[in-house]
C-alpha cells in the first residue's frame, strides 16, 4: 500500500502531500531491517525530499543504518512523528536484533545506551523479559545465539581440513597456466 501511494505521487507530483509521504516513510522505517524504507525513498518526488519531516526521517535512517544509536535516538526524540512509544519499540527491536547479530555479549552500559534506556535498569529488564534468549549476569548482557555471533570451529570435528597432495598439484598447475 505504501508503495502504491508513493507511485501515484510520482505520476501526479502536484497532488503529493508531504504529511502523507512522511507517514509512509515513518511506517517503512519501523520495518527495519527490511528494505521498505529504501524502496519508498526512491519513490518520493524530488521536491518533497527537502520537506522537514521527510528529511528528518532520512537523517534518522542514516543514523540507524550506520549503527549510530545515540544520534538515532536523539534524532527520533526531536520529532513528534518518531517520538511515539510504538515507533520507539520498533526501533528498539531493530537495534536489539542488530546487536544480537554482531555481539554475543556486551557490557550492560553499552546495551542501555544502544537501546535508549540510559541508566534505567528496570526498563532494560522489562524489555529483556519480552525478548527470548537475552540474559544479564555480572554486568554483562548476553544475546541469544545467532549465525553471526556464534563462533564456529574451523572444520568438522575440530581437525584442520586437508587437501590431498595430488589434488594440490593439479590445482597449482592449472593456476600457473
Amino acid at each position: 500500500m505504501l508503495l502504491a501511494v508513493l507511485r501515484l505521487y510520482l505520476v501526479f507530483p502536484d497532488t503529493s502531500k508531504p504529511g502523507v509521504v512522511a507517514a509512509c516513510l515513518a511506517t517503512a522505517l519501523q520495518r527495519l531491517p527490511e528494505s521498505h524504507f529504501s524502496l519508498c525513498l526512491h519513490l518520493v518526488p524530488e521536491a518533497l525530499l527537502s520537506d522537514a519531516d521527510v528529511s528528518h526521517l532520512v537523517t534518522l535512517h542514516v543514523h540507524l543504518d550506520g549503527c549510530r544509536w545515540k544520534d538515532a535516538w536523539a534524532t527520533a526524540a526531536a520529532n513528534v512523528r518518531t517520538s511515539t512509544p510504538s515507533f520507539s519499540a520498533a526501533i528498539r527491536a531493530y537495534v536489539g536484533s542488530t546487536l544480537s547479530c554482531v555481539y554475543r555479549s556486551m557490557p550492560v552500559a553499552v546495551a542501555q545506551e544502544a537501546l535508549n534506556f540510559g541508566g534505567d535498569d528496570a526498563g532494560l529488564h522489562a524489555w529483556l523479559g519480552k525478548e527470548a534468549g537475552w540474559a544479564i549476569q555480572d554486568g554483562v548482557l548476553t544475546a541469544p545465539r545467532t549465525d553471526g555471533n556464534d563462533p564456529r570451529p574451523v572444520a568438522a570435528g575440530g581437525a584442520a581440513e586437508t587437501i590431498p597432495y595430488a589434488k594440490l598439484i593439479s590445482l597449482l598447475s592449472t593456476a600457473s597456466q
